[in-house]
């Protein structure tokens, strides 16, 4: 797992990236200190130089006296979790750029409708902050409860509607909303893009 062979803790700890060095050591004096076992993600140097990801957890031994001897852990490969979930925050990132350019509302929701990120324009249509509207901040607004947009699970992956928004400033607003529902392999809802722009008046 560790792609070479540790003849010694001298031999582990040169592989331990610099910038992990520093926790670990807390962890293991902690560990020594309190008895407790400890959770932690360190990353180690490959001899081609590549990063992989460990995830560990050390746990004290003690003696027959009580006193504590040595630690010990199990260790498991979780590079390819951490990259998927670096690529999922680089992909967040560069949505979140973008929609804060649009000058219409967006946001981007889970599949349970929870609001992950929303942009200043929608905020400032509905008189709250961005922070407002994360979680289910976004979906208390829709006067439907977030039923058409439910409705998209069994249906067409886009949708055009006609909202009522509760807005924290000016009372109900209505609204014209465009969502994208992206799928997973398995046909399961993954997340919804939403476009929300005041409808014409009259």
């Amino acid at each position: 797992m560790y792609g070479w062979r540790i003849v010694s803790n001298e031999s582990f700890w040169k592989h331990v990236h610099v910038d992990d060095v520093p926790m670990m050591q807390t962890i293991y004096d902690d560990s020594l200190r309190t008895g407790k076992p400890h959770e932690f993600d360190i990353r180690l140097i490959q001899p081609d130089g590549t990063l992989r990801w460990i995830s560990s957890r050390a746990t004290p031994v003690r003696d027959f006296d009580a006193r504590m001897v040595k630690v010990v852990g199990i260790s498991m490969d979780n590079t390819a979790r951490k990259l998927a979930e670096e690529s999922l925050r680089d992909q967040q990132a560069r949505f979140e750029a973008v929609i804060e350019l649009a000058s219409h509302g967006m946001a981007l929701l889970d599949a349970n409708l929870r609001c992950e990120s929303a942009n200043a324009a929608l905020a400032d249509m509905l008189g709250c902050s961005k922070t407002d509207l994360l979680g289910d901040g976004l979906l208390t607004m829709f006067a439907d409860g977030g039923a058409r947009l439910r409705k998209m699970r069994s249906g067409r992956a886009s949708a055009a509607f006609t909202a009522r928004l509760r807005s924290q400033d000016a009372g109900p607003v209505s609204v014209q909303v465009r969502a994208v529902l992206t799928r997973g392999q398995q046909g399961e809802a993954s997340y919804y893009a939403l476009e929300i722009q005041a409808a014409p008046a009259g």
